[in-house]
């Protein structure tokens, strides 16, 4: 037992030191790639403010007439999106969540469509019609036309069947942006290996929570 009292104690110096040297480029890893996002962020605000004079206000009155379950920074980092990228026609999905609606409709340029498997037209006319002030742009039924932008909060449709009915419906450089918060993990990995295969340009990040977005950038 003798001689393996020192091989074993090396082992576990060794294991340490492994340890030691693995966490180490993890922390400096993430210390300098999180230096470069927040540098990166601070460049895109610059460009965004640029762009819009508002940002950072959401129109929270709403939320007399729609009690909110998303995360306004999750808002607030689609409306930017959309900004930076100059969408003008999009899409929202956004299943009981008819302030994310407004807000980015209200708050964006261009067309804002819904579609009747995911909104509660009634309940968002009905508020519009007693305070329309709140909203001063229209909205349209989406018919399938090709579309810049789909963003999606909360859906009927699974992950899968997001993809597969509206990528399609991408114009050029178009992109799907959709929230993760109530998706399962083997639905994101299904997906992802799809994406994988079929070359389709694709990442998932975060505002807030976290985001897949899916593009259709032609090479």
């Amino acid at each position: 037992m003798g001689w393996k009292t020192p091989l074993m104690i090396s082992a576990i110096i060794a294991v340490i030191i492994g340890f030691a040297i693995y966490f180490g480029i993890i922390y400096w890893t993430k210390k300098y790639t999180k230096k470069y996002v927040e540098k990166a962020q601070r460049e895109a605000i610059e460009q965004i403010r640029t762009m819009r004079n508002d940002i950072g206000s959401l129109p929270f009155e709403l939320e007399n007439y729609f009690k909110s379950k998303v995360n306004p920074y999750d808002i607030e980092g689609m409306i930017n999106t959309i900004y930076l990228n100059k969408y003008q026609d999009k899409l929202i999905l956004s299943k009981n969540e008819e302030f994310a609606f407004a807000s980015i409709s209200m708050k964006t340029q261009g067309k804002t469509f819904y579609h009747l498997k995911d909104f509660d037209f009634e309940k968002y006319n009905s508020a519009r019609m007693e305070k329309p002030e709140l909203f001063p742009n229209d909205i349209e039924l989406y018919s399938n036309q090709k579309i810049d932008f789909i963003g999606v909060f909360n859906s009927n449709f699974s992950l899968e069947e997001i993809f597969e009915s509206f990528f399609d419906k991408l114009n050029e450089n178009g992109m799907i942006c959709v929230s993760l918060n109530k998706v399962s993990r083997k639905d994101v990995n299904n997906l992802l290996e799809t994406l994988k295969y079929k070359k389709i340009n694709h990442e998932i990040s975060y505002f807030s929570t976290r985001f897949l977005f899916i593009t259709n950038k032609k090479s």
